[in-house]
């Protein structure tokens, strides 16, 4: 009884610390898995219909057997190492974020989201401070987006930032379920419209957009497995285009106290596609194609989270150090951070790596898979050997993320590279 009483502990930290999920929706996840799974409780033991059973970790092989899986010391792709020479050339022009600060706006609280614009301006959202803050391209701070209240041209709780045509700036509101849109002007940006889905949809998980016009959505079905995770909304006339045919993948029916958590997905926007990464479960998707159609399950034999495993037990799902310490947990673990789209074919995996040994954490780095889509080859990268440890944002070669030093410091900042010319 101790562990269910740690894992749900664990379970309600976690759900407080993402900043980009609704206080309603965190509340019934918890509600559901303490009446021992929720909807999950009234399925069979076995997967409806486009569902599917998650996998048995002791049947998935180790990672490096697989031959399109190679390091940055091994031959592969000519595409992928070039990609990664070009990331380790990445040129850190100035950074943001410190423990103390005479300018207020060099501190952060929570970074929940932070997009680029095109003249290579950084828009952050400060979760903990409810500000939407403007950079210009050198760093120096130029205002604040809106504000938070209730009023024209404000948000009660901002949750996601999009970049749209003409640098049109999205703002999610977590409480009311809009985007405040914002136009840009030659100072900053000012309040254009509301933006209302077509749908209600509690309890977003990720947002992009897609070619300046299509929102992406990913919602995992709190309230009903029949309702689709992804959602495809045409901004230029306010009509939902496309959702996805429902697929959970469901873990097995004895371990469905944890199985809400498997529906989670990183989404990235491309020209040509949408692709989605599941969080505790080891594929790629290609949810929205030009072609009109969903591509599933390539690249399935990447295992992007390992799973964790004390003894002869199943697998558990929360890649913490919080869960290494409750559960002795001893060998090395993969949390996952994030993905990102550098071009239409080149995906980037990023997450952390913990090593550890009867419960006590003795080291964690960050790692990333950089991802050929078109020939489903693969590189494991040591981000311990790059400028930058995470990616919050990258477009035209300017990346914005974290410097490994301040992250393992927990320090809240930003930092603003520049990669050479292809």
């Amino acid at each position: 009884m101790q562990k269910v009483v740690a894992v749900v502990r664990h379970i309600t930290a976690e759900w407080w610390s993402g900043s980009k999920w609704s206080v309603k929706g965190c509340w019934v996840g918890v509600l559901l898995l303490l009446v021992g799974g929720g909807c999950a409780g009234r399925n069979s033991a076995r997967p409806g219909k486009g569902q599917e059973f998650h996998p048995n970790p002791e049947r998935l092989a180790d990672l490096r057997t697989f031959d399109w899986i190679v390091t940055e010391a091994e031959q592969g792709d000519s595409v992928l190492h070039q990609w990664a020479n070009r990331l380790q050339q990445a040129r850190l022009q100035w950074q943001r974020g410190a423990l103390a600060s005479a300018n207020r706006y060099h501190m952060f609280g929570d970074i929940s989201d932070v997009v680029i614009d095109s003249e290579g301006r950084v828009i952050v959202l400060d979760f903990d401070n409810q500000e939407v803050r403007l950079y210009d391209p050198s760093g120096q701070f130029v205002e604040v987006v809106g504000k938070q209240g209730e009023g024209p041209g404000e948000y009660m709780q901002a949750g996601y930032l999009l970049i749209g045509e003409n640098d049109s700036l999205y703002v999610y509101d977590n409480t009311r379920g809009f985007f405040v849109v914002y136009h840009r002007n030659e100072n900053g940006y000012a309040f254009k419209r509301i933006l209302d889905l077509p749908e209600r949809i509690p309890g977003l998980d990720y947002v992009c957009l897609q070619n300046e016009r299509y929102i992406v959505i990913n919602k995992p079905p709190y309230y009903s497995f029949n309702d689709p995770l992804f959602y495809k909304v045409d901004i230029m006339n306010n009509r939902l285009v496309n959702m996805d045919n429902h697929r959970h993948y469901m873990v097995e029916e004895k371990e469905r106290f944890l199985n809400l958590l498997v529906h989670r997905a990183f989404m990235a926007c491309g020209s040509k596609h949408v692709v989605g990464a599941f969080l505790y479960y080891p594929i790629i998707d290609i949810l929205f194609s030009n072609d009109g159609n969903v591509h599933h399950v390539f690249l399935k034999h990447i295992v992007l989270q390992p799973f964790l495993m004390k003894g002869n037990s199943r697998a558990r799902y929360f890649p913490s150090e919080v869960f290494i310490k409750e559960f002795s947990y001893s060998g090395k673990l993969d949390k996952p951070s994030g993905i990102t789209l550098l071009s239409d074919e080149i995906l980037l995996y990023v997450f952390v790596r913990y090593e550890a040994e009867r419960g006590k954490v003795l080291r964690k780095y960050p790692m990333a898979y950089l991802m050929n889509l078109n020939n489903k080859k693969a590189m494991l990268l040591n981000l311990e050997n790059y400028p930058f440890a995470v990616i919050e944002a990258y477009r035209d070669s300017i990346l914005v993320g974290y410097r490994w030093d301040m992250y393992q410091r927990d320090i809240p900042h930003i930092a603003y590279y520049v990669l050479p010319k292809k």
